[in-house]
């Protein structure tokens, strides 16, 4: 029954089709172009049958004037020919007429098309009728599933389908592979299947498909995925739930995170903050307001930091700023990295408090590193007091490499004072090379008095440079 079905309905829309192009090739005209003087010359053999005049040319249609008397013929003369026209008709003004514009003409077309898209997507489907009514039979179905908490039975030719052993691996190559290659129709079919698979009993099985749904990421799994986040009890599930929610970017699923903001487990609220996050609505940003205050683990807290970096704007940069004083050097160091890639002036001001006050080098580098990604005039002092005034090396290490190609004469200062006086050889050393490079006379004394450097290595570089820089100014 179902390929009779779809036989017939195939066939009354080729016949639809059929008599839509017979309709449209049936109306077509071949408009032959002249002058006025060649259409003068063609009424002695024919005769008028009516005259359009349009905004951008004139059409006649004339028929034989002796044997072929009911043959139409179309002609289309230039509109700047309209006042001759209309004098040489000035007896016969009732051939004339002035249509106005109209686009009625484009629909036999657009019914055309619409026919040959249905056609081309029943064959991928394999179904007409899911084709026309795809989304009432899915719907339904879902209705009929989502409260089901039974053990699921797969069908024995699904379960043991290739497709469905990729799509329950856990591995996102093999899912996300295993269902483009499937027709909508079939997509439909195993897409309700992994959703029944997350009442299955299999832990193993309910936390691989909850992980193929996420890689999927099709939004109409949306109203049983808020379900499974407020009721399941396996963390694993809750986890892939609320990062497939934040990939699907619902503003419908905030209800659903905002329920479980203290979900027992760190993990799963931590993907919650990301899913949040994702959203980008206003109240998204209340919420990561909160979790940031209020949450007591810090991997939470520094998800939360991470998902205000979307929003780029001054509410979003206030309340990661609110962080600079955390407990956790984890959590100030996502700060500085958040400072970074929000790229807003009004960051570099946070990140020189940063290097100035935070105890941790971790953080301090951090901010150097932040300094860097935003760039331009105004980071140079603050590296460069970081360069001369941090305690740790490794800080200072990372503030040379950030000033490394900047020219500019407070940064030779500072390179030549930390040349002279940093306790560290290696940034000694580092700080020559940079210098050597440079262009710049007065560069030469300050590597003259480095001969004098305690540690070996400087004072045979600087006077391997020096020696250079001389054979140079010979040439």
């Amino acid at each position: 029954m179902k390929l009779l079905s779809n036989i017939l309905i195939c066939l009354i829309l080729i016949a639809l089709g059929g008599i839509l192009g017979f309709y449209i090739y049936s109306t077509y005209k071949d408009y032959e172009y002249v002058s006025y003087n060649q259409f003068i010359s063609l009424l002695e053999k024919e005769a008028i049958a009516s005259v359009t005049i349009n905004k951008n040319n004139i059409v006649a249609v004339t028929r034989g004037t002796d044997k072929n008397k009911e043959k139409l013929r179309y002609y289309i003369l230039p509109l700047s020919e309209k006042d001759k026209i209309i004098f040489l008709l000035k007896d016969k003004q009732n051939l004339i007429t002035y249509p106005s514009e109209s686009y009625l003409f484009i629909i036999p077309y657009i019914l055309l098309f619409a026919i040959l898209f249905i056609i081309i997507m029943a064959s991928r489907r394999g179904n007409i009728k899911e084709t026309l009514f795809k989304e009432k039979k899915f719907t339904t179905n879902l209705l009929v599933h989502q409260n089901r908490k039974t053990n699921i039975l797969i069908p024995g030719h699904l379960k043991n389908s290739i497709t469905w052993t990729h799509l329950i691996s856990g591995e996102p190559f093999k899912i996300t592979t295993a269902y483009s290659d499937l027709s909508s129709y079939e997509q439909d079919k195993y897409l309700l299947l992994l959703i029944e698979t997350l009442h299955s009993e299999d832990l193993e099985i309910k936390r691989n498909a909850s992980f193929a749904l996420r890689e999927i990421g099709d939004r109409r799994a949306l109203l049983p995925l808020c379900k499974m986040l407020e009721e399941d009890k396996d963390p694993h599930v809750r986890m892939n739930v609320a990062l497939t929610l934040g990939i699907l970017k619902d503003e419908m699923s905030i209800k659903s995170l905002k329920k479980v903001l203290e979900d027992p487990n760190p993990l799963v609220r931590c993907s919650i903050a990301t899913a949040i996050g994702a959203i980008e609505s206003e109240e998204s940003l209340t919420l990561l307001k909160k979790i940031l205050k209020d949450d007591d683990n810090w991997r939470v807290r520094r998800s939360a930091i991470m998902s205000l970096i979307k929003f780029k704007d001054e509410e979003a940069f206030k309340t990661i700023v609110m962080a600079i004083e955390d407990k956790e050097p984890v959590v100030r160091s996502s700060v500085a990295i958040a400072l970074g890639e929000m790229a807003l002036e009004e960051g570099i001001k946070e990140l020189e408090k940063i290097l100035k006050h935070d105890p941790e080098p971790s953080v301090r580098k951090e901010a150097i590193s932040a300094l860097r990604e935003i760039g331009g005039k105004p980071i140079i002092k603050p590296l460069c007091d970081a360069l001369v005034k941090d305690q740790d090396s490794s800080v200072r290490m990372n503030a040379l490499d950030g000033i490394e190609l900047v020219d500019d004469d407070i940064v030779i200062e500072t390179l030549s004072s930390v040349l002279m006086n940093d306790k560290d050889p290696d940034i000694r050393m580092a700080a020559a090379e940079i210098l050597a490079g440079r262009d710049n006379p007065a560069i030469i004394e300050t590597l003259k008095r480095s001969l004098q450097d305690q540690d070996e290595m400087v004072r045979n570089f600087v006077k391997e440079e020096l020696k250079r820089m001389e054979n140079v100014s010979k040439e």
